[in-house]
């Protein structure tokens, strides 16, 4: 049975391991950070990163899923152009979203005044809804090869922890850890990203926004 499941197995093992690598950095790294930074400033992190958190929701949108599925049947029929297709969607979907976000994030930085000395957190931790544009998890996914991705993870986290250790020392140095947090959330997408482009020789292109309203309304 595990012989012919193998792939299957494989990727299970892969994503699971990318929690608990995630959830073992931040049990490593945490305590680390709060003992340079003190509580308050951390505190402040965590406050602007909740508020991103709800534009990193609107960009992905569920596309994840949608995409997974269609990918996989694209995958398996060994479609290049629909696999083209859907990941065009995806992104241009993506893009439109994050113009959206930031609309909606540009009077909200700017103009709330509880949140002026948050702004620089805010700012650097929007980045990371930029990285989720491009974020190719779902893709890897639903070629069912996630073991690349974990790869990628590994190597990112480790550039990042060796990052923090090495330049985030004081309390003044919060936003620098958030924007190396957010460069690294941009580099492993890029790094995953790059690989699937030259992996898959994907012919991607702009969708128009109506057409990428069908897909919107199928992953709501």
């Amino acid at each position: 049975m595990i012989r012919g499941n193998r792939l299957v197995l494989e990727n299970f093992l892969s994503l699971g391991l990318i929690n608990v690598l995630n959830s073992s950095f931040h049990l490593i790294i945490y305590p680390i950070l709060i003992h340079r930074v003190g509580a308050e400033a951390y505190g402040a992190y965590v406050y602007a990163f909740s508020i991103i958190t709800y534009f990193t929701t609107l960009v992905t949108y569920g596309l994840d899923m949608i995409g997974t599925r269609y990918l996989a049947h694209y995958d398996k029929e060994r479609d290049l152009a629909g696999k083209s297709h859907i990941t065009s969607l995806i992104l241009s979907s993506r893009f439109y979203l994050l113009l959206l976000s930031f609309l909606l994030f540009l009077p909200i930085v700017l103009w709330v005044g509880a949140l002026a000395s948050y702004r620089t957190l805010l700012w650097a931790s929007f980045l990371s809804v930029v990285a989720c544009v491009i974020m190719p998890n779902w893709y890897f996914i639903g070629i069912q090869h996630t073991r690349i991705y974990l790869y990628i993870q590994i190597a990112t986290k480790v550039l990042l922890a060796v990052a923090i250790i090495l330049w985030v020392l004081t309390p003044h140095h919060m936003a620098r850890y958030v924007l190396l947090a957010s460069a690294s959330n941009i580099l492993s997408a890029g790094i995953a990203f790059g690989y699937l482009l030259w992996r898959e020789k994907l012919s991607l292109h702009l969708v128009s926004l109506r057409k990428c309203f069908v897909l919107l309304r199928e992953a709501t």
